[in-house]
């Protein structure tokens, strides 16, 4: 106990090398689907363990306050911030892209909406869609100088739109 009491400095920067070590470990362990695996949890915490009370003898041993103790572990309670924020975007996009392609509005593969494909827009009465869609299935054939995949898009975001609203064809 003498030598970690001569060697502060290093004593909390071993602590701090070991914690954020099992840190690294517990987020190789982490499942990809964001959920929190027991394992991971467990390495979490005795990392956090390891850091609070490193640091609160540290302090001690120095004469300082608590309040060092939140200057010091600012790092940790920064990175928990834009962790749960970076998080919490993440899943807020992903539900809005697989609502809208679970609707199809969206392409999965292309992202473009298929409203976009024959240039309207949501609201767009039946006879709005079909004269638009018969205009870019015109100018969408191979004979009139489009191609096979471009005429198939076409009628396809057609087809969609027609199922989304519940229009017969």
């Amino acid at each position: 106990m003498e030598w970690f009491k001569e060697h502060l400095n290093l004593t909390f920067f071993f602590s701090w090398v070991v914690s954020n070590l099992l840190i690294l470990w517990g987020r190789s362990i982490a499942p990809s689907d964001g959920s929190l695996a027991a394992g991971w949890l467990l390495l979490f915490l005795a990392a956090m363990v390891i850091v609070f009370g490193t640091e609160i003898w540290y302090l001690r041993q120095k004469g300082r306050s608590l309040f060092n103790l939140f200057w010091n572990l600012l790092v940790y309670i920064g990175f928990i911030i834009i962790l749960c924020l970076e998080n919490n975007n993440k899943e807020n996009l992903e539900s809005t892209i697989n609502k809208e392609v679970e609707q199809g509005i969206q392409d999965a593969e292309t992202g473009i909406s298929v409203f976009d494909v024959l240039g309207i827009g949501d609201s767009a009465t039946q006879e709005e869609v079909r004269t638009a869609y018969m205009e870019k299935a015109n100018t969408a054939q191979p004979s009139n100088g489009g191609s096979v995949e471009s005429a198939i898009e076409v009628n396809a975001a057609y087809d969609e739109i027609c199922r989304l609203k519940g229009w017969v064809k």
